[in-house]
């Protein structure tokens, strides 16, 4: 069976600011989310950045084995919706990591699709964030008649 494709936001979702200064930090368990992505899905970094290039997010691809790809992004959609659609997000299983909506036409597009259901939204703060994304995607790939392995 083929793996459903992952897109996965950095800022918001890899990053997130933390501590008084509100810098933008590595999340815990961003390895263990990385491996588990991997392993369960084909991974995209969904990102406006382009390639990233930064030692971070190098060290970042190193945990997840090198194996996350770059989605396309297109400058022209509306929001990252544009992103998934320029990679066939709409063909096939996939599922969307982001730490916010997409933007009001995007969310109507995808419910019109009946594909809102695919956008999972992470909390802009907390610890165990990436833990509970992961019991989350586990939780979908099981709904979709899938195992996680």
């Amino acid at each position: 069976m083929t793996k459903p494709r992952l897109f996965i936001d950095v800022d918001g979702v890899i990053l997130a600011r933390y501590g008084k200064d509100g810098f933008f930090q590595m999340r815990p368990y961003v390895g263990d989310f990385l491996r588990f992505a991997v392993k369960n899905f084909h991974p995209f970094w969904l990102t406006c950045h382009g390639p990233l290039s930064t030692d971070s997010i190098a060290s970042l691809n190193s945990m997840g084995g090198n194996q996350i790809g770059y989605a396309e992004w297109r400058h022209d959609a509306m929001d990252k919706v544009g992103g998934v659609i320029a990679n066939g997000g709409l063909s096939g299983e996939w599922f969307t990591v982001e730490d916010e909506y997409p933007l009001r036409e995007a969310t109507a597009f995808l419910k019109g699709h009946g594909l809102l259901h695919r956008w999972i939204i992470v909390p802009r703060t907390g610890r165990d964030v990436l833990l509970q994304t992961m019991k989350e995607l586990e939780r979908r790939i099981l709904t979709a008649g899938r195992s996680p392995r």
